[in-house]
């Protein structure tokens, strides 16, 4: 027993695991730089995955995102007192007009709600920036929203629908070309696509300076001044709208077009709010505008010439005064021939 004791204290010592069956043969002999390699390994990792922090966000990124975040609120909570003022001085309002633009108000706050949600992914590396298709896409469906509106609060007669029904479509068509030439690949169709929204701008500016315009001349007070801020603001506004367009094909910084643009709207839609309130507030105010070029001389004239029975006081009697060169009509005298 002693020998076998003896021989037993000589076996080298073996190194053991935790558990008590593992076979000493199966153990595995780790690197001794083990420990920096998985360390090394995880923070590549964990790098690679992580959130980008604060510090990678500008100042000019911050500014761009509350400008949609405004917006949003802004207009958000205008739209809301302008249908809570409809219901609660209904009998005093256009109370279908205004309810219709504080609607109107509250979609165009939440489009630029999405639009902000969408910008901060970006910030936070999650998705891409709001491109100017989709703002374009978005005012093609509230751009002739906003003409209704502003077609009830002038109360457009009849037969000058037709022309207000071509303002709804030259907007929609202006900011439709916008989108799409924002979603073309080469350079050249971009430019060729974004040239028709700069065509079609200019052709709203001047029906709306042929109606709205140099229509208010026989209206006074609060309302003149209400359609022709309107009027001027989404001449000027709307026009800078395919000019940023333009020019942001050119560079490669959409987040300085959508700045400039969110300002613009604020701009825009904050006089065309200011208009409407000036004429939606009172039902003795209400405006009834023609467009100022149909009472020129030519597509009156006739209708005069040709009445049996000319209205009196009427000025425009084309081919009836003394020295024009015409015969005059012998309706218009039938007592001279009895007399003789």
């Amino acid at each position: 027993m002693a020998e076998k004791s003896t021989l037993v204290d000589d076996l080298p010592p073996v190194a053991k695991s935790g558990n008590d069956n593992t076979s000493p043969s199966v153990t595995v002999v780790m690197p001794d730089n083990i420990d920096k390699q998985i360390k090394e390994l995880g923070g590549e990792t964990t790098a690679s995955t992580e959130v980008p922090s604060d510090l990678t966000i500008t100042g000019f990124q911050r500014a761009t995102y509350f400008s949609f975040l405004g917006d949003s609120i802004i207009w958000g909570l205008v739209g809301m007192f302008f249908i809570a003022k409809a219901f609660k001085d209904k009998q005093t309002v256009q109370f279908a007009t205004m309810a219709a633009y504080g609607g109107l108000l509250v979609a165009i706050g939440l489009m630029f709600f999405i639009y902000s949600k969408q910008f901060g992914g970006f910030l936070n590396g999650v998705g891409s920036e709001p491109s100017l298709a989709l703002r374009g896409f978005g005012w093609m469906i509230f751009a002739p929203a906003l003409f209704y509106v502003l077609s009830r609060a002038v109360r457009v007669p009849a037969q000058d629908k037709t022309l207000y029904l071509a303002m709804f479509g030259l907007a929609a068509g202006s900011f439709l070309f916008i989108g799409l030439s924002q979603l073309v690949s080469g350079q050249l169709e971009q430019i060729g696509l974004s040239v028709f929204p700069i065509l079609f701008s200019a052709s709203l500016a001047l029906l709306l300076f042929m109606t709205l315009t140099s229509g208010t001349a026989g209206i006074r007070g609060g309302a003149k001044r209400g359609i022709t801020v309107i009027a001027y603001s989404i001449m000027v506004g709307w026009l800078l709208y395919p000019i940023l367009n333009l020019v942001s094909l050119m560079g490669d910084n959409p987040t300085l077009y959508n700045f400039l643009l969110n300002i613009v709207d604020l701009a825009v839609l904050g006089c065309v709010t200011y208009g409407l309130w000036e004429t939606v507030t009172s039902r003795r105010d209400r405006i009834a505008l023609k467009p100022s070029f149909r009472n020129r001389k030519g597509g009156g004239g006739k209708k005069y010439a040709g009445a049996p029975q000319p209205t009196a006081g009427a000025t425009p009697r084309v081919g009836t005064v003394e020295g024009d060169g015409e015969r005059k009509p012998g309706f218009k005298r039938p007592g001279a021939y009895s007399n003789n």
